[in-house]
């Protein structure tokens, strides 16, 4: 998540990601993997709190929190693939931003190790 206006100050953010699978002979989507992640003064950088890197200082349009969700596929299988991610930024002096994406990616090689 990127922020277009320059902040006042910290708050905290919440992450909610999710990742579907489609196989190719189906034409609806499942669920494979969710992830909630909430950044805040208490959280910085712990990598515990899942996979997130929190910036507390913050300067324009540098990203504020990276996070992500991810789940293990099958090796030689193929699927399509679709994450969405919503976000809600909510500073210590009560100003809120939100925010929503998703992304697609088709006929996905799973190599495994």
């Amino acid at each position: 998540m990127r922020c277009e206006d320059l902040l006042a100050d910290t708050g905290t953010l919440t992450v909610h990601q999710k990742l579907y699978y489609r196989a190719s002979d189906r034409y609806s989507w499942s669920l494979m993997a969710s992830n909630t992640t909430v950044c805040n003064d208490d959280t910085v950088s712990d990598p515990s709190d899942g996979w997130v890197q929190c910036r507390t200082e913050n300067s324009g349009l540098h990203p504020v929190m990276v996070s992500g969700v991810h789940s293990l596929c099958w090796a030689g299988t193929r699927y399509d693939y679709l994450q969405t991610s919503s976000a809600l930024l909510v500073t210590n002096a009560g100003r809120r931003y939100a925010g929503a994406n998703a992304k697609m990616n088709e006929n996905v090689y799973c190599k495994g190790r």
